[in-house]
């Protein structure tokens, strides 16, 4: 549907994927709540990796748009890019992707949104 410029649609069925339990994409379940704008202040947010590499560099630019005011960011990526992404200042801490994560307030995918 992307490739048919149909993208209303392309994007809902990109997120319905996300309802689906036996997507191994989804494997992260969090008891935290996901990020949705509000006040970082005080609390730390977890930015965890969903896709390949390419995808993971490509987005992580974008967290130096949040506003840092008061707020801990840990970024977990693929161990193969931690001394890469380690290198953004807007992120405090990066880690595995794949070990436990330290305590968070919130969390968010580093992905593509519409």
């Amino acid at each position: 549907m992307l490739f048919e410029e149909e993208y209303e649609e392309a994007w809902a069925e990109y997120e319905w994927r996300w309802q689906n339990d036996s997507n191994t994409q989804s494997k992260y379940k969090f008891k935290e709540p996901a990020w949705n704008g509000e006040s970082l202040s005080g609390k730390t947010l977890l930015v965890h990796a969903e896709q390949g590499f390419g995808d993971v560099i490509q987005f992580a630019r974008f967290l130096s748009m949040i506003e840092k005011h008061g707020f801990h960011l840990i970024l977990a990526c693929h161990s193969a890019l931690i001394e890469l992404l380690s290198q953004l200042k807007c992120v405090d801490q990066v880690v595995d992707l794949n070990r436990e994560f330290t305590a968070f307030k919130y969390h968010l995918t580093i992905r593509p949104r519409c």
